[in-house]
């Protein structure tokens, strides 16, 4: 996968914003073309595909990348510094009010209970002695919050310090 794809656009081989301008508007969360790219890529047609990690990416002269990435070029003037993050969680809503600037970190406590996650809680696991354990990463480190005899004593004591640690980009379940 291309590093553009990824999020890493480097300052060098990304196109200008001026020419990011020249060949879309953003409206209704979506990337719009101002110019044709082809039959298949009509001006005035929305511009993108989806990928199957539900994220859309474009073609822009030869190279692949994020439509979320390219919204926040074209909407803040610049290539973003960071991650970007949709804040509903929905990977193709790229309105620019639905996207903000995010760290490592910050859009991993963002993101989802994991789909293998018995429990269904996020920073909860059940031990062998039947109590629950909460638990999570902060700065590379797993941080220890408590065993609890139920599951919900634990979800709440990994509640309160997501929100703590993380504020806005807290996400419990």
């Amino acid at each position: 996968m291309s590093r553009h794809l990824r999020g890493t656009d480097s300052k060098e081989s990304a196109p200008s914003i001026d020419r990011l301008r020249e060949l879309f508007e953003c409206r209704d969360g979506g990337l719009y073309r101002l110019a044709s790219a082809g039959s298949r890529a009509p001006a005035g047609a929305r511009a993108g595909s989806l990928m199957q990690n539900g994220y859309e990416n474009v073609g822009v002269d030869g190279q692949k990348f994020l439509v979320h990435r390219i919204v926040w070029a074209i909407t803040h003037g610049s290539w973003p510094p960071m991650l970007i993050d949709h804040i509903n969680s929905v990977k193709t809503d790229n309105r620019s009010e639905n996207l903000r600037s995010a760290s490592d970190s910050q859009n991993s406590a963002y993101s989802k209970v994991s789909k293998s996650n018995r429990l269904g809680m996020k920073g909860v696991k059940r031990v062998r002695s039947g109590r629950y354990v909460a638990q999570m990463g902060v700065g590379g480190k797993v941080l220890h919050l408590g065993t609890f005899d139920s599951a919900e004593e634990a979800q709440e004591a990994f509640r309160k310090k997501s929100v703590e640690t993380h504020g806005e980009f807290s996400k419990v379940a």
